[in-house]
């Protein structure tokens, strides 16, 4: 009964997992950039089976450690964000009548990804994962300068902070291809230009995924890029929190695409003065 409650536990906790990366509009098993086999990060021992599929769809990193790993290291544990994994270890027992059977022993413990734990620099050092020989776009390099939101490279994730108004992308040498780089830098960037960035409330995040990858696709298109990046492979992330937003509110791609062309119109410096006076003439007839 032990062992079923504690797989019942562990369960929850990737359903639980699932469901919030879904509502997030994440897409955690379908990347842009590469990342190498989910690792020990001490041992760099590659995880498999069961292991692999949970920590390549919720760990969001390559390398992860447990606690006591962490502790030798010198490092601090994050009060949170731990990822349940199983270890298996076959046994041997003998029967009464000297015969042998062997049987699965499996229990659950905890790790820790290696972006969410303070290691010391000179303890641990993250290897690294080279994707492409990164050449720059003249075109899109352009467009990024004009980007004011300070931007950060490392890890194995890609997202804006509203709070501290940043934002974080993986190395531009992890992506599999300088568009698909271009095509994620573009898309936090349309999140940084988001009016009120504070407010990304639940109700509103599906238009706000929308609208990041509308203006991807503005950006992808004036740079001649919006072929190669294939922008939308991940659309069904956002699947359920489109369906739902569109049930809602059947006028919702109009509006995204009206606040996309907004945030390019901002990003640059173009005037919508055009598109005002149309609105207005319109009004008069």
């Amino acid at each position: 009964m032990k062992n079923t409650a504690q797989k019942q536990t562990v369960a929850d906790v990737l359903a639980a997992r699932f469901i919030e990366s879904l509502r997030n509009g994440v897409a955690p098993w379908s990347k842009p950039w590469l990342a190498a086999q989910p690792c020990n990060g001490k041992s760099l021992r590659p995880y498999s089976g069961f292991n692999l599929f949970i920590l390549g769809l919720f760990g969001g990193d390559d390398y992860f450690f447990t606690a006591r790993q962490v502790k030798e290291l010198g490092g601090t544990l994050p009060a949170r964000k731990s990822l349940p994994v199983r270890f298996c270890m076959r046994k041997e027992k003998v029967n009464r009548d000297g015969t042998k059977d062997s049987y699965l022993v499996s229990r659950f413990y905890t790790v820790w990804a290696a972006k969410d734990c303070e290691i010391p620099a000179d303890k641990w050092t993250r290897p690294s994962t080279k994707g492409c020989d990164f050449s720059p776009i003249e075109s899109a390099e352009r467009l990024l300068n004009l980007n004011t939101c300070p931007v950060s490279f490392g890890g194995s994730r890609a997202f804006y902070v509203p709070s501290e108004h940043r934002i974080q992308l993986p190395i531009k040498e992890s992506f599999k291809s300088p568009a698909k780089f271009y095509a994620v830098a573009f898309h936090e960037i349309g999140h940084s230009l988001k009016k009120g960035c504070n407010d990304f409330g639940k109700d509103s995040y599906a238009k706000e995924e929308l609208v990041a990858e509308l203006f991807a696709s503005l950006c992808l298109n004036s740079c001649g890029l919006l072929g190669e990046a294939d922008l939308f492979d991940n659309s069904a992330a956002y699947l359920a929190n489109w369906l739902t937003a569109l049930e809602n509110d059947s006028s919702l791609i109009v509006s995204a695409a009206t606040e996309a062309a907004r945030r390019f119109a901002k990003l640059t410096g173009e005037q919508e003065e055009q598109g005002e006076q149309e609105q207005e003439q319109e009004g008069g007839e």
